[in-house]
């Protein structure tokens, strides 16, 4: 969340996510010691169940300026650092929504953005008569809001040209100047307490960075028009062509790549509960539909585990086994007496092979509905005709089933077996050179 520090650097004011009765999870105003040797943890929850946002502490450092919201309503509020008290509040007209609170340094005026009237505007807030007054009026939309440390400029960001850079506007009247020229976007700007560093953030191509730049609103370039409408940079209508009717192919869609339950509740106590199906996952039209339940973390870490060396050499084992011991034991005339550790051996090598195959297909990209994921599915199915437990039906058993069982299960085998070639490889390739 949002967060300010005060004058002293002594003290951090933020807006951090706890949880509040079980179920719910709301920003809660917290304040943390940042004096050296001072334990973080001994810091203080000022609120419960506060849904706070953008805390600023005023001037005097009497007061912390958040805006508070409740069932699509925002207001903003002003709050004991100590304690969390509620010392005043201010509601904005019906349909209003806040963001940004920036407390003058005379205690009088309070600076915010806010949505009204489908359209994001500047507002001076008189704290003492409790009126507002509009600083932008427009098209375009004003963001992030902060005063300087003198209380003489407004910097904020706007998208007046198509976008978002980063204007000054003087609070007690004057020219806004621009301050930034950028292509992709700057958001959220900091002026240093001495009034001679901007910081903000911008967007690349490769992500959010941040930017360091010299503040001279003084010499910036005026803007004639700081909200016009229509925006200045305003593309044109795009020509678009609509394709003729096509053949409905309901293949393509009928087999969904996710589910995303979702549960909504409304402020006049209307709730329903859906869920929709997505297909979409990197784009890939074989992939295995992704559970809700598995997380991108949770699929990496299983991957991790499936492709580390003593992993690849269980399963290689596991395999050889199953493939090997029942026509050794055969060769070897062994007696009844060993057909029950013989089928409790071919147990565990078809639970470890079945798991393998569950996490290859639930977890690895490209893998379901592939050669790998066909030929792994017969050769583990056909390992249940060796296992006289599960197969005392003989629904598997004839030589042709068990012969392709058989060459499905050698094709495995081998596929591990020149892994672990590899490492066998390296350990001699060691011993060679240490000798």
């Amino acid at each position: 969340g949002r967060f300010d520090i005060s004058r002293d650097s002594q003290t951090l004011y933020a807006g951090v996510g706890r949880p509040y009765r079980f179920a719910n999870r709301y920003d809660e105003l917290l304040r943390l010691p940042l004096r050296s040797g001072v334990d973080v943890s001994s810091g203080r929850q000022l609120t419960s169940g506060g849904r706070i946002d953008a805390p600023s502490l005023a001037p005097r450092g009497d007061k912390v300026w958040v805006v508070r919201s409740s069932w699509g309503t925002t207001w903003i509020e002003a709050l004991d650092p100590r304690t969390g008290a509620s010392l005043d509040r201010w509601d904005p007209p019906d349909g209003g929504r806040l963001d940004g609170t920036c407390p003058h340094p005379d205690g009088r005026r309070l600076f915010s953005s806010m949505h009204l009237g489908g359209s994001r505007d500047l507002i001076e807030i008189d704290l003492v008569g409790r009126g507002f007054r509009r600083l932008t009026q427009g098209a375009s939309l004003e963001l992030d809001p902060v005063l300087t440390t003198d209380g003489r400029w407004l910097v904020y960001a706007s998208d007046a040209d198509g976008v978002y850079d980063l204007y000054a506007r003087p609070v007690d009247g004057g020219s806004t100047r621009r301050l930034t020229r950028v292509v992709t976007g700057a958001f959220a700007p900091a002026v240093s307490p001495d009034g001679r560093t901007l910081v903000y953030v911008g967007w690349t191509v490769d992500g959010w960075e941040l930017y360091r730049m010299s503040f001279t609103p003084d010499t910036a370039p005026e803007v004639e028009d700081p909200d016009p409408r229509p925006l200045r940079g305003a593309p044109k209508p795009w020509r678009v062509d609509i394709a003729g009717p096509a053949p409905y192919a309901p293949a393509s869609t009928m087999l969904p790549r996710s589910w995303l339950p979702s549960l909504s509740a409304s402020s006049v106590g209307g709730r329903s509960i859906a869920h929709s199906p997505s297909r979409s996952r990197r784009g890939s039209a074989r992939a295995f539909p992704r559970w809700w339940c598995v997380t991108d973390r949770v699929r990496r870490d299983v991957i991790a585990v499936i492709d580390a060396a003593p992993s690849q050499r269980l399963l290689f084992l596991a395999i050889l086994t199953a493939l090997f011991l029942a026509d050794v034991a055969a060769c070897v005339s062994a007696p009844d007496a060993a057909d029950v550790p013989i089928a409790v051996v071919m147990c565990a090598c078809l639970l470890v092979i079945t798991c393998e195959f569950v996490a290859n297909t639930t977890c690895r990209d490209n893998y379901a509905w592939s050669f790998f994921f066909w030929m792994d599915l017969a050769g583990t199915a056909a390992i249940v005709a060796d296992v006289a437990w599960l197969n005392k039906g003989g629904w598997l058993d004839g030589s042709s089933t068990v012969g392709m069982g058989a060459t499905l299960r050698a094709a495995r085998a081998a596929k591990y077996g020149a892994r672990a070639g590899k490492d066998l490889a390296a350990v001699v390739q060691c011993v060679r050179k240490f000798r």
